[in-house]
């Protein structure tokens, strides 16, 4: 189950990068549009809520004692 945990960190942590490269992308090229902002958005506010969520799990687990 741990590793399912990480998979899905690494995952988070690796789409919300590409996110911000692609929106920078587009950005320094003077192409976004309403809807780049809006699917770049919903993305990282995903991946950030998985990363906190992975967070707090493991911090509950560390101090459960595990």
């Amino acid at each position: 189950m741990r590793r399912q945990g990480m998979y899905r960190l690494s995952g988070a942590v690796l789409v919300l990068i590409w996110t911000a490269y692609y929106y920078a992308k587009r950005s320094t090229g003077g192409l976004v549009d309403a809807r780049d902002r809006l699917v770049c958005g919903a993305v990282a506010l995903l991946c950030i809520g998985i990363v906190i969520h992975w967070l707090v799990q493991y911090v509950q687990t560390r101090r459960s004692g595990r």
